[in-house]
């Protein structure tokens, strides 16, 4: 076969190189410079004559451009002798192909002919290597058929022989077992007789072992109750012995006990023993502890426990007695120490447990197979052995302190957490105690004996499960469980008996002389209080009480402002104010309204302006220092809320925690996310556990709104009730300012309405003794209106002196009236059109027209000054500042005037004239002071200045704009200033 793959491959190499040696004799050929193509030759479609087409078609061509430079008499003939010509030169040129065609053809025929014979032969050499082949595998085949069948055969016969033997060795052991239960008792008694405890044991396990083949007998109850007694009888017999090992920690005593109590099937009996001996101690600890913040009730007295001090009547542990002398004996021990608080106690509590616990990791691991399991089974043992129990104590502490009681439930949420920490790197990663818990106690046979320290001991058993932390940190953290869930109802509680106590307790030493000092000062302690709500909640609950604490803060928060605000009213009511915060006109110092009414000979405007001002800007004073308390408030606030939003924000790392990995190496990793936990103590280095943290994931408190607010935290508001109440005060106390400085305003304003001069009429034109006419006059300002003028004059000097306070600049877009929309340049550039329109018939109304509002021409009278609420507190020049607070005052003014105005029981037309003399001179201070009147005043004056008969029309077609005026009264509040103006003059359309 090798020999012919080659010859193969030789032939076919040669054929190909023959194949390719025809084609470029068949692919093209050139002829007078054209090129004719033979590879359509090679083709399976091969036309004859469209391939002589295409060839001579080639020699037309190249004879048309030959025919222009021949004789033009003899194209035809020209054209016939060049294709004659082409195709004598294309027939030899296929002969030519032709002859070597064939001469190739030939060569090729006689090479395969001559190498036939060896190919032949190759094949024949293949065929019976393949026939050899065949028989071959077919021998092989029935040999393995041959050898299975006799395999078959031998294994049927071993199982048979196998099935003989088993079943003969079990009848046998059947047989044996049967005999050995007859003379059980008996043989039991006399091993007991000797004290081969073990040999007991064996016998009874094997007994046990036998039993099941008198199931469903007659004799199988019979025979388990006596092997139920004889289990009695041997537990009973050496439990005392089994005690006083426990008690001396003798290894190799309990070790053989174990064997004994494993061997009849009594392990957790053995554990119970072990556990009541070692609790024991512990809970007398805990049930005869003096307590003074725990009622008697829960305090744990011998008169109020039932049972023995260190036994367990569900497991029938005899661990010490229950001698009406021993508990008197031991009543008197521990009354003998000092009463203390319950956290104190339960330190000391913890470090004695851990000390116990410590000791037992190393020494248990040489009884009991499974160290950590037989450990956190213990814990759970003493635990639940406790009486009063955890959750009791709990309870008396919250009875005992009530609405304070939050600290005290987080210092033994604390300790207890502290005292878990350190269980769990015994449990899983074994270390030395440290210095600050480290002691010693009484150990075998009264002798003491330090604690041991772990440096070597390993875990036993099988490794701990997700299941087995929740088991043994639950009765530690479960009874703190109530009141991580009811947080935010014990924060609350304490929040506000700590802010009332506070608020108290400063206007007790200060009393309400100074009401601003106080509430400056408390500020900090306020906010102090938020802050260390946050680190409670954090330490609580992890921050999985967020939900609460938001709601909780927004609580305290609004609290305090209410009684910052209530402590504002008093403050008015000491600076003599009204005390409330009703309307601007109203604002009057009733003892000194009261005074000046009730006295005939004190005229209205008789009073010393130095004195008020004095009176007025110390007031001021006050009013400042509220600001700056605001300030203050609604920094700090921001501060309190990034705080909040930062702390919480590592919720979602502890929610994401891996608490499913079964090998325990959270321990290690757990680390980098709760140790944001840690307080900022120095005294703690507290990173919780993952047994607490576990039941705090399960807990209620984990819930979709608690995802809900951490996901979009970032970017929510979640101290927007907070804020709003915060805004609110700081408006409250603008407006203090705003009414210190208002204050003779509106006293000037007091009897506005009940003014005579707006009943007069005009009085005739005097005529003197020679008969010559005494001429009217223009008419001039009431003394309001320029005590008014006046005073408002003197505000930017006053201002000047407190211009570099930043209290005055703080929220300055939140002043009253700052929203009010000044008059445009439009609206006045109209009113003085039309003030120059106006064609007066009456000789009366040339004074009215002297009197009218004057308009200064210059254009930096208009000002914008809404443009200030688009800056920042911080970029506002003292010139803005001070020029917002007098355009705020300038405001409330125009405003208290409208309203006295709009009460004037009756409005003669001479009234009129000198209501709008009034007005324009108030117009000119405000112009002076760079203020712009409000639309409300210029709709006004508007009004006054229109005669009975325009305000009629106006009044009738309200709906209408053809009619003069009436277009600039179709507006709401512009038609009430119409309607009003209208009604103070005596012009009322009836309702028809």
């Amino acid at each position: 076969m090798t020999t012919i793959t080659p010859q193969l491959s030789s032939t076919s190499e040669t054929t190909l190189e023959r194949e390719e040696s025809l084609s470029p004799a068949l692919t093209t050929s050139t002829t007078s410079g054209k090129s004719i193509d033979f590879s359509g030759f090679l083709t399976k479609d091969f036309n004859v004559k469209s391939w002589i087409n295409e060839a001579l078609s080639v020699a037309a061509s190249n004879s048309n451009s030959v025919i222009d430079y021949v004789d033009n008499k003899k194209p035809r003939e020209f054209e016939l002798l060049e294709i004659e010509n082409h195709t004598s030169t294309l027939v030899e040129k296929l002969q030519f192909l032709n002859q070597e065609i064939s001469n190739r053809l030939e060569r090729t025929v006689e090479d395969v002919t001559k190498s036939m014979p060896r190919i032949i032969t190759d094949l024949q050499v293949m065929q019976e290597d393949a026939t050899k082949l065949k028989s071959g595998v077919s021998l092989v085949k029935s040999q393995l058929n041959n050898v299975e069948e006799g395999t078959e055969k031998a294994l049927d016969r071993l199982k048979y022989l196998d099935l003989v033997k088993t079943r003969m060795e079990a009848s046998r052991d059947v047989l044996k077992e049967a005999e050995n239960w007859s003379n059980l008792e008996q043989e039991a008694s006399n091993i007991f007789a000797s004290q081969d405890y073990q040999k007991a044991s064996v016998r009874l396990m094997e007994a046990e072992k036998s039993l099941v083949i008198f199931q469903n007998t007659p004799e199988y109850e019979e025979r388990r109750k006596l092997l139920t007694e004889l289990q009695n009888q041997l537990e009973a017999t050496v439990s005392p012995q089994l005690v006083n090992a426990l008690n001396q920690h003798d290894i190799s005593a309990c070790q053989k006990f174990y064997q004994i109590f494993d061997q009849i099937g009594r392990k957790k009996d053995f554990s119970n023993y072990y556990y009541g001996s070692r609790k024991a101690p512990l809970v007398k600890m805990w049930q005869y502890a003096l307590l003074t913040d725990v009622p008697p009730s829960v305090s744990g007295t011998a008169g109020n426990v039932t049972g023995g001090v260190g036994s367990d009547s569900s497991n029938n542990e005899p661990t010490s007695p229950k001698s009406p002398t021993a508990q008197i004996r031991f009543q008197q021990q521990f009354q003998q120490q000092f009463p203390k608080k319950f956290t104190e106690f339960l330190q000391e509590f913890y470090d004695k447990l851990f000390i116990v616990l410590n000791q037992e990791h190393t020494w248990c691991g040489n009884v009991f197979p499974d160290t950590n399991e037989t450990l956190m089974s213990l814990i759970e043992n003493i635990f639940n052995s406790l009486k009063p129990s955890l959750s009791a104590r709990l309870t008396g502490l919250v009875e005992f302190y009530n609405e304070e009681c939050l600290p005290e439930i987080i210092n033994a949420w604390v300790i207890s957490e502290s005292f878990g920490r350190q269980m769990e790197k015994v449990l899983f990663n074994p270390i030395q105690i440290s210095s600050g818990i480290s002691s010693s106690t009484n150990g075998a046979g009264g002798k003491d004996a330090s604690v041991s320290a772990l440096t070597s001991a390993s875990m036993g058993g099988k490794p701990l499960s997700r299941a087995n932390l929740i088991t043994w940190g639950n009765v530690v953290f479960e009874p703190f469980s109530e009141y991580q869930h009811d947080y935010s109802e014990y924060e609350k509680n304490y929040l506000s008996i700590l802010l009332k106590k506070t608020i108290s307790e400063r206007k007790k030493k200060a009393g309400t002389s100074d009401l601003a000092k106080i509430m400056s000062e408390i500020i900090g302690e306020i906010f102090m209080m938020a802050e260390s709500s946050l680190e409670r909640c954090m330490t609580l609950t992890y921050g999985f009480g967020g939900i609460g604490l938001i709601e909780v803060l927004n609580f305290f928060f609004t609290t305090f402002i209410k009684e910052y605000q209530t402590l504002l009213v008093q403050l008015r009511l000491d600076c003599g104010l009204d005390g409330s915060l009703g309307r601007i006109g109203d604002l009057v110092r009733s003892s000194t309204v009261d005074k000046e009414e009730n006295d005939p000979g004190n005229g209205y405007f008789d009073f010393d302006q130095d004195n008020l001002q004095q009176e007025d800007w110390s007031n001021f004073h006050v009013g400042l220092r509220l600001l700056a308390t605001c300030r203050t408030t609604s920094e700090r606030l921001s501060e309190v809320e990034k705080k909040v939003k930062s702390d919480l924000i590592k919720v979602k790392d502890l929610s994401a925690l891996d608490s499913l990995n079964e090998d325990l190496e959270w321990y290690e990793r757990r680390s980098s996310v709760t140790s944001s936990l840690e307080g900022q103590s120095k005294k703690s280095n507290f990173t919780g556990t993952q047994s607490s943290l576990l039941l705090l994931r399960q807990s209620p408190l984990n819930s979709y709104n608690l995802n809900e607010l951490l996901t979009n935290i970032e970017i929510k508001q979640i101290l927007s009730p907070s804020i709003k109440a915060v805004e609110t005060f700081i408006r409250l106390c603008q407006r203090f300012v705003f009414d210190t400085i208002f204050f003779p305003i509106a006293k000037h304003l007091t009897n506005l309405p009940n003014m005579d001069a707006w009943n007069s009429v005009v009085e005739k034109t005097k005529i003197s003794p020679f008969k010559i006419q005494i001429p009217t006059f223009s008419l001039q300002p009431n003394e309001y209106i320029t005590r008014i003028g006046e005073h408002l004059l003197t505000l930017p000097q006053q201002f000047e002196v407190y211009a570099d306070d930043k209290s005055l600049a703080f929220s300055i877009k939140s002043l009253p009236y700052s929203n009010e929309k000044p008059t445009q340049e439009k609206e006045v550039k109209d009113l003085k059109e039309d003030k120059k329109g106006d064609v007066i018939a009456d000789d009366d109304e040339k004074a009215k027209a002297t009197s009218s509002i004057t308009i200064a021409g210059e254009p930096n009278i208009i000002t914008e000054e809404s443009s200030i609420s688009q800056l920042d507190d911080d970029e506002i020049s003292t010139d803005e500042v001070t020029h917002a607070w007098i355009a705020s005052v300038a405001r409330g003014t125009i405003h208290a005037i409208l309203e006295k105005i709009f009460i004037i029981p009756q409005l003669s037309s001479h009234g009129a004239r000198q209501l709008l003399t009034d007005l324009g001179y108030l117009t000119n201070v405000l112009s002076t002071l760079d203020i712009s009147p409000t639309k409300e005043l210029r709709k006004t004056v508007k009004v006054l200045e229109m005669d009975e008969d325009q305000i009629f029309r106006v009044l009738k077609n309200k709906d209408k704009t053809n009619i003069e005026n009436s277009e600039e009264f179709i507006d709401a509040g512009d038609r009430e200033i119409l309607v009003k103006v209208a009604g103070i003059r005596g012009i009322k359309m009836l309702d028809l």
